[in-house]
Parts: C-alpha cells; sequence; structure tokens
C-alpha cells in the first residue's frame, strides 16, 4: 500500500528537520521547556518569569530563519499554565508578551493551518474570566491586534463533526415565526448566548456553525465591555 501523499505544510517540515539550524533551534527550545520542569520543583513565582524569559529569547533569536515553532503542543501547555490564576500580575504579563512573539512568527508562515492558532488560543480563554483590568487591557490588544489579523489569513472553516451529528438533526416546529428564529440565530452578540443556543438544540448549531473567525471576533466583542 503506498504512503499518502504530504501536504505542503508537512513537506516543509520535512525539509527544515535536515537543516542544522533548524536543529539548534529544536535544541534550544528543548532547553528552554526543560527550565520549566526544573522550576516546577521550587516553589516560587519568579521561576516562571526565568523560564519564560528564556523561552520569548529563544522564540526572538532563532525565529529570524524560521517561519514556524517547534514543539508547539508543550509550548502552549507551559504558556497556559504560565496563565493558572495562583500566579501573580507579572507572570501573566510575560507569559502574554510571549503570546505575541508567536503569533508574529505565525503570521510569517506561507502555509497557516488552524491546528496552529487553536493551541495557543486555547490556553488564554480561562485567563477571560479572572484576570485584572491591567492583564484584561492587554489580553484585548493579543487578540485584536495579534490573533483576528491571522484568522483572517485562514479560509472560513467550520468545525469536523461526524455524520452521525448530522444524521440525528431534525426540522424544528418554533412557537414563534421561523424568520425571527433564523435572526436569532445569525444575530447573536454575546459568546453565552450562542453557546445556550447550541446547547439546547443541535438545530441552532447546524444553522451557524461558529468558525474560529467568528469566534475571536465575538471574543474581542466581550473584552471591550
Amino acid at each position: 500500500m503506498s504512503d499518502l501523499p504530504l501536504s505542503a505544510y508537512e513537506k516543509d517540515i520535512f525539509l527544515l528537520q535536515s537543516s542544522k539550524r533548524y536543529q539548534i533551534y529544536v535544541r534550544d527550545i528543548d532547553k528552554a521547556l526543560y527550565s520549566f520542569e526544573c522550576f516546577e520543583k521550587s516553589i516560587g513565582w519568579a521561576n516562571f518569569i526565568i523560564s519564560l524569559t528564556k523561552l520569548l529569547r529563544v522564540l526572538q533569536i532563532r525565529s529570524k530563519n524560521f517561519p514556524i515553532i517547534p514543539k508547539s503542543d508543550l509550548i502552549a501547555r507551559r504558556l497556559s499554565n504560565s496563565l493558572h490564576p495562583s500566579l501573580p500580575v507579572g507572570v501573566h504579563m510575560k507569559a502574554l508578551e510571549i503570546y505575541k512573539q508567536v503569533f508574529v512568527i505565525l503570521d510569517r508562515a506561507d502555509i497557516l493551518q488552524s491546528a496552529d492558532l487553536y493551541y495557543y488560543i486555547l490556553g488564554l480563554f480561562p485567563l477571560m474570566e479572572y484576570c485584572g483590568v491591567r492583564v484584561k487591557a492587554e489580553l484585548l490588544i493579543v487578540f485584536e491586534k495579534y490573533i483576528l489579523p491571522l484568522c483572517d489569513k485562514l479560509k472560513s472553516e467550520t468545525p469536523i463533526i461526524e455524520s452521525s451529528f448530522f444524521s440525528s438533526v431534525r426540522h424544528q416546529q418554533f412557537s414563534i415565526p421561523e424568520h425571527i428564529v433564523y435572526y436569532i440565530i445569525k444575530n447573536y452578540k454575546k459568546l453565552d448566548v450562542y453557546e445556550k443556543l447550541i446547547e439546547t438544540c443541535k438545530y441552532f448549531f447546524i444553522n451557524n456553525p461558529i468558525n474560529l473567525n467568528k469566534f475571536i471576533h465575538l471574543i474581542v466583542l466581550n473584552l471591550k465591555k
């Protein structure tokens, strides 16, 4: 059985792996990530600042030659951990500084996949619930100035859903005119409204499946309140 053809993105990664400069990039990322593991054994938020600073420095220097981020899943996890509510504002601000650098690198990529964004965006969501005014202002900048332009580079896409989900959808009979229901589905302005709609009935999701671009725009509206 023949191997499946590689995508353009996968081909780029394959070629990069043979580059000595890229191997050094990966090595430095590993060292920066390892510093987090070392400092986890000790108590003190200042250690997070040291680890985050090392990671930021590596990304700033090594990414000049490569518009890509090795070990994205691990980096995203460390950044998300650095936004834990028990950590002080200084740690959150340093983590957001790295998020900005990450999105700058992704913006330079020839091929941008939604997965590249999801790794990092998901880690930012919990911060919206408990951050203070200073961090919220910086978070708004991250979404509005760095993430929205990246979303605009992506093709509008619908979440991947199994066919069994669609097979169980039935047409609904509402007590109010259908055109009003349709207007409600298409013109919600708050994330919590959308969540309540799709939790109530699959019909609402089918008629307005949210994509990444629309989702981020709603977050920006929510942060501006």
